[in-house]
């Protein structure tokens, strides 16, 4: 009954796994090793074809993964039987590591044992160890110390790192419990815990030993998810190193998922697989690794291995797949044929010294033994041809091709489709013998296409196909005459017959016109040829063809004289000689003239247009005509009048004004405008002439009486004194004009500046005359202050100006009104004293007045000491 159970409960998890999946893969059982054993783990040593096996009760076996021999070590361990073992990680067939339940590590190495303990520096129980395949480890998370052959050693207390070569521990180890989660060649992950705890919710730190770097993020535990017991990572492979990456753990609790963007937030995308199943240990296996790049996915697959309580699961690919968010989306498939039995460990087995990387097979640790599975991922495959192939330099797009015979074409294998080196190229479903190159050089029609396998299985895919068309040369003709003859401004076409699966192109005078129909039109001279291929590079030349046109010149009619006057004889010629293939035809008002074809000049009296046109002999072509009209002037008339008959005097202007009936003027003077303006006397004639060099002229006399003479010298007065002065002007003058106001030949003033005289004689003309009248006083300076202090500087108050005149009056009063200072004139300074007595400092008041003036000075000025 319970086996009935079991056996419902596996067919219905399948059924209920497969209605929602998407298998990429399904695994064959392909061998048993070690039945009835507990397997604990089995590490996969890259760098050759061995693997190291840890079981149940410290049995260590090593296996061929070629040809799955198995030799057991245990014997080389007996010695240890008072620890337990609990990992392995070897480096090669010949050097294997054996980490126990206490601080040390043994080591074998060609038959002998050595143990790394506390004497080497370990410290705290080994939990956990592996190969540094990436030859970098952290020191506390703060710097990377290279290492190539290192082995990562986990224990209770911090990571530490152990140089198996110069068997020497490294510097750096860490200072908190670690585990080694995952060490193989394209993938380390260890736990760090140096970070600290998330706020709230317990975690733990993965670090990355990377090619490319250290990248780290969250895995949470405690409460709902559970204890850690394994981890794993994938990247987004096209963008490797830059954090776009999906952590994975395994709990008792099941199989949990989130990714790098977001690890640090409990609340960021995460995802639950396996409820309730205690998961052991995370990997992943690489599949079709030639049929694509990191930057294109291709058929490339990568699953992951999650080994259970409960059997062993792997999933569909996530090879550069993403969601909406930096998570892949899984569905988890059970492998029936081991049975719902307990896995310890799972690890991928590879090609060794293979690229792209290969990856054949799966080894399952069980508690009933060590089980060898073989991918096969041709199932899951779209049996559409695979797009890996196309015509070299050309896209995808491009599937087929006409080629000229004897010529070739190359199709190639895409890298970056395919990058393995089993190819099998066929032509119509046929193989070509020894054609397995990348490159296929075609030069037969034909249907083909390659087909590509994988170095690491029986799978093969057809690729896209190509089509190749050998085309026969073709023929070019070209059916006209050797010479075709046109007029000017007519068009010729040349057409061919043309084939569609042909290319034209054709030429004028040698040179290509950018035209590839089958027909060609031209309105110019030259030769015309066109090429036709059936393939790019392959031309065949049809015969030339010359076109003609006869492009007949518009002759132009030349005169003897650019205008006639009436009576005059006008001579008609054109540019053009007497020709045999043309003739030269004369119009005269749109009407042939009588006796003039052919004639290269004519003679008339007559005004109108005359017209001349070429015509060809040879086809019924003409020129396009040239005219000219022909006018025959009158004589012009002219009269000239001036704008006044009064008299002018020297400075004065005259207009004078022409009228006549036709024609252009030009005066005496140069000037070519109907009026003009004179200021000399003298005698001004006007010409007329027309555009047929018909002219007349006339005359006028204009004269211009002298302005009267004026000479009144400068004069000058004193105004201090209120002098006065009288000028006097010549007599003999009409009008006598004194600064504007009119008056008579004197003129009186007593004020200095300068006095304006315009005389008027008899006969209207004036002249003017400017006068300067000067003052020779002297003026007077009174300063504002002086400084009385007997310091020899600025002691009295000199006044400047009066010294000479004994009639002034100098008086000086105090705020007071009380009078300090009085001299007649000024012959002595005020030394600021009163009654021989210094006075105050101050301001005191003046009155300067002169009998022989009434102007009266007064102010203040200052005493200072």
């Amino acid at each position: 009954m319970l086996l009935l159970r079991y056996l419902l409960l596996i067919i219905f998890t399948n059924l209920l796994m497969n209605a929602f999946a998407q298998q990429d893969v399904e695994f064959h059982l392909n061998a048993h090793l070690l039945q009835g054993k507990n397997i604990i783990k089995v590490k996969r040593d890259f760098n050759d074809p061995y693997l190291w096996v840890l079981a149940q009760n410290n049995e260590v076996f090593r296996i061929n993964s070629i040809d799955n021999t198995v030799t057991n070590y245990t014997a080389f361990f007996n010695i240890y039987n008072n620890f337990n073992l609990i990992d392995i990680a070897g480096v090669n067939k010949d050097t294997v590591f054996v980490a126990t339940n206490s601080p040390n590590v043994i080591a074998y190495n060609n038959g002998t044992i050595r143990f790394i303990g506390v004497n080497n520096g370990l410290t705290g129980n080994v939990h956990s160890l592996g190969v540094d395949y990436s030859g970098s480890y952290l020191d506390n998370l703060t710097r990377r110390i290279p290492s190539n052959h290192s082995i990562s050693i986990a224990t209770a207390t911090g990571m530490h790192h152990y140089d198996y070569r110069q068997q020497v521990m490294l510097p750096g180890s860490s200072n908190v419990p670690t585990t080694v989660y995952e060490a193989t060649y394209r993938a380390e992950m260890v736990r760090a815990t140096e970070a600290g705890n998330f706020p709230g919710l317990p975690f733990n730190y993965p670090a990355f030993a990377l090619s490319l770097g250290t990248y780290g993020g969250y895995l949470y535990y405690g409460g709902a998810y559970g204890t850690i017991n394994t981890a794993y990572y994938t990247e987004y492979p096209a963008r490797p190193g830059i954090g776009f990456m999906n952590f994975y753990w395994g709990t008792e609790n099941g199989l949990f998922q989130n990714g790098t963007a977001y690890s640090n937030n409990p609340n960021s995308p995460q995802k639950h697989y396996l409820d309730g199943i205690n998961v052991n240990k995370i990997t992943s296996l690489y599949g079709l690794k030639s049929f694509g790049t990191p930057q294109n996915e291709g058929l490339i697959k990568e699953i992951l291995l999650v080994a259970t309580d409960k059997g062993l699961y792997f999933s569909n690919s996530g090879y550069g797949k993403f969601s909406t968010g930096p998570l892949n989306v899984y569905d988890f498939y059970f492998y029936a044929d081991i049975g719902n039995i307990k896995i310890n460990h799972v690890t991928s087995n590879n090609v060794v010294n293979t690229s792209p990387v290969c990856e054949d097979g799966v080894w399952v640790a069980s508690v009933n033994g060590l089980y060898l599975l073989k991918p096969d991922f041709g199932k899951y495959i779209n049996p559409q041809q695979y797009q890996a192939i196309q015509f070299q330099n050309q896209p995808f797009t491009v599937t087929q091709r006409d080629i000229c015979s004897g010529t070739t074409t190359t199709a190639t294998v895409n890298s970056i489709s395919y990058s393995g080196n089993s190819i099998q190229w066929y032509k119509d479903g046929v193989q070509l013998p020894a054609q397995s190159g990348t490159d296929l050089i075609i030069d037969k029609s034909g249907d083909y296409y390659a087909v590509l396998y994988d170095p690491c299985s029986t799978f093969h895919v057809e690729s896209n196909h190509l089509k190749v068309n050998v085309i026969s040369s073709p023929t070019a003709d070209l059916l006209y005459p050797d010479l075709i003859q046109a007029c000017s401004g007519s068009t010729i076409n040349l057409a061919i017959a043309t084939n569609p699966n042909f290319q034209y192109r054709w030429y004028k005078d040698g040179a290509l016109t950018g035209n590839i129909t089958g027909s060609l039109n031209t309105t110019q001279s030259g030769k015309f040829k066109y090429e036709v291929s059936a393939c790019s590079g392959n031309w065949i030349s049809s015969k030339e063809v010359e076109v003609k046109f006869i492009n007949l010149a518009s002759p132009v009619i030349n005169s003897d004289k650019t205008a006639y006057c009436i009576g005059e004889i006008a001579t008609l010629s054109v540019n053009v000689s007497q020709s045999p293939d043309y003739d030269i035809n004369w119009l005269y008002n749109g009407a042939p003239l009588a006796g003039k074809l052919n004639s290269t000049s004519i003679s008339t009296t007559d005004a109108g247009t005359y017209n001349v046109y070429l015509s060809s002999k040879i086809l019924n072509c003409t020129g396009p005509p040239s005219g000219k009209a022909i006018s025959f002037d009158a004589i012009p008339t002219l009269s000239i009048q001036q704008s006044s008959n009064t008299t002018f005097c020297n400075g004065e202007t005259v207009n004078l004004k022409a009228t006549y009936s036709n024609g252009n003027i030009k005066w005496s003077t140069g000037e070519t405008s109907d009026n003009i303006s004179v200021t000399t006397s003298g005698s001004y004639s006007a010409t007329v002439k027309t555009a047929a060099g018909c002219e007349f002229n006339q005359s006028i006399n204009v004269n211009f009486l002298p302005n009267p003479v004026i000479s009144i010298p400068d004069a000058r007065l004193c105004e201090y004194s209120r002098e006065q002065i009288t000028l006097t002007a010549p007599a003999g003058f009409a009008k006598y004009i004194w600064n504007g106001i009119a008056g008579s030949r004197n003129f009186v003033t007593n004020k200095s500046g300068v006095v304006t005289l315009v005389v008027t004689d008899a006969n209207g003309c004036k002249a003017s005359e400017s006068i300067t009248i000067n003052n020779y006083c002297k003026d007077i300076l009174l300063p504002n202050t002086f400084t009385p202090n007997g310091d020899g500087v600025n002691d009295t108050w000199q006044i400047i100006g009066l010294s000479s005149d004994l009639s002034t009056l100098v008086k000086v009063f105090n705020r007071n009104g009380e009078m300090v200072f009085e001299s007649r004139g000024y012959p002595t300074a005020w030394n600021g004293q009163h009654k021989g007595k210094k006075l105050p400092a101050g301001a005191y008041y003046y009155i300067i007045s002169t009998r022989s003036s009434k102007q009266v000075l007064s102010g203040s000025v200052t005493i200072i000491y």
